[in-house]
């Protein structure tokens, strides 16, 4: 709210002003923070980019009084068309963190719905990051999703290279350990590790870690 003040008291507040504001909002307790956080969103002075737009995402995610969190990713993306404004993959990360986090049923089928929408899109494949899939598994395990379903998300995980530790530590937590054996058939699954599984499944993963690695 104090952030808010001082927003007022400028003359010209540019995007950048208007996205840390609504920063401020996502670090916010209050029970308003969401409705008052669209309230700046649709009275900006200035055009809103895709961070405007995927901090407005963080402060939905981080609500805790919010009820209907699928209902207000919605409102964004509407927004986000209005201003032709195309998301990028912390976009599709961010709602997928929200979907994880969501008690809605409704959650994973909008989650496997994001994961086509990515995937419909061969520069975005080529961005897909270690946050991803891991927030989709953990959408798939929050959710209790099939082993069907989990089947075929790793499945498409593997084919784009993009296994984790924590997608292998969440399909733990969807799957039974039968389900695990049907799955990886050549493996300890009670006790196998990343590295034992093909590396072909996991180069995405390998390179940002050896990248991460190097910056040190």
């Amino acid at each position: 709210e104090r952030a808010e003040d001082i927003l007022s008291q400028m003359n010209r507040p540019n995007v950048i002003t208007y996205t840390a504001v609504l920063e401020a909002w996502s670090k916010s307790s209050r029970k308003d923070a969401v409705a008052r956080a669209f309230a700046l969103l649709n009275s900006m002075n200035a055009t809103p980019n895709v961070t405007t737009f995927n901090t407005m995402i963080k402060v939905i995610g981080n609500s805790r009084t919010e009820t209907d969190k699928l209902g207000s990713l919605q409102v964004v993306r509407s927004m986000m068309q209005e201003a032709n404004c195309q998301p990028n993959l912390r976009s599709f990360n961010a709602i997928l963190t929200v979907c994880a986090a969501d008690s809605e049923e409704r959650a994973l089928d909008y989650a496997l719905d994001i994961l086509e929408e990515i995937r419909s899109t061969p520069k975005m494949i080529d961005q897909i990051d270690n946050y991803t899939y891991p927030s989709l598994f953990k959408v798939l395990a929050t959710h209790g999703a099939s082993f069907e379903v989990v089947k075929e998300v790793f499945s498409i995980c593997c084919e784009d290279q993009a296994v984790t530790r924590m997608v292998v530590s969440h399909m733990k937590r969807c799957l039974s350990i039968p389900e695990l054996q049907e799955l990886l058939p050549v493996y300890n699954v009670e006790n196998f590790e990343l590295r034992e599984l093909p590396h072909a499944w996991r180069k995405r993963y390998e390179r940002t870690h050896e990248k991460q690695r190097r910056r040190r």
